[in-house]
């Protein structure tokens, strides 16, 4: 079995390679320690079974696999690594489709068992449509529970913050950086540029990009004014729109009505 490894801590790295190369049966391929070179890896070498580790140095796995071509998924499986504490909105994503995870420190015997099933499911696995199950867990409305959608801000020292969706005012993009103002008045700074925000909230249909600076939650606004091309939210925070995000926003608001 071919197993690519991305972990970005060299002792957890080097311990995981020992566990493996127990097993007759493994070939470790290659290994990465974050996003970059964690893409380069996963679209160019061909394996078996990916095991990641979800917090990177750069950010985190799940912005890694958003990058991925669905051409570039293979019929793989994939073990995630996570620290104690994670949250238990993601250990419920993982359960939910069926991926399997290991907490760290990593337990032998438990990479045992889940090497073993990774050996009999592998046939009968569909990595991109489990992904794609992942990725509607994690930034869209859940069924019954409308609100409950959440999405992860990665923040320095790659420590990931999931935020809920309804909780989030706006979006405010500064170079590299992305500044996430949330209802509460809190301001998050996050590791990512706007882009990247806009990208996991394409299919999220509340959020609209104002301005070059801004992906806003359309639920949070109280009063939009065309004429002064300004938004006042229901806090009382006011921003201005750019020519183009105002006619996003009537598109929006027309749409809205209808």
């Amino acid at each position: 079995m071919r197993v690519l490894l991305v972990e970005d801590n060299p002792q957890v790295t080097a311990y995981v390679r020992s566990l493996l190369a127990q097993h007759l049966d493994i070939q470790v391929l290659g290994e990465a320690a974050g996003i970059e070179d964690g893409y380069a890896l996963l679209c160019n070498t061909p394996a078996d079974l990916w095991i990641l580790d979800i917090s990177l140095q750069d950010g985190n796995v799940f912005q890694l696999l958003e990058m991925l071509e669905q051409a570039a998924i293979p019929q793989a499986g994939i073990i995630f690594l996570t620290a104690y504490g994670t949250t238990e909105f993601i250990i419920q994503a993982l359960r939910k489709t069926a991926l399997d995870f290991l907490l760290k420190p990593v337990d032998p015997v438990q990479l045992d068992a889940a090497l073993d099933r990774a050996r009999q499911l592998l046939p009968q696995r569909d990595l991109r449509q489990q992904l794609a199950q992942l990725s509607d867990f994690l930034y869209t409305q859940t069924p019954g529970s409308p609100r409950r959608g959440k999405i992860p801000v990665t923040m320095s020292k790659g420590r990931v913050l999931y935020l809920e969706l309804d909780k989030i005012l706006y979006f405010q993009g500064d170079a590299n950086l992305t500044y996430v103002h949330t209802v509460d008045g809190a301001k998050i700074t996050a590791m990512q540029n706007l882009g990247h925000y806009r990208t996991a909230l394409q299919h999220a249909p509340d959020f609209q990009t104002v301005s070059k600076q801004h992906l806003v939650n359309t639920q949070q606004i109280k009063t939009f004014d065309p004429k002064e091309y300004a938004i006042t939210f229901e806090n009382g925070v006011r921003i201005e729109t750019s020519r183009r995000g105002r006619t996003t926003l009537m598109r929006y608001f027309r749409g809205s009505d209808e």
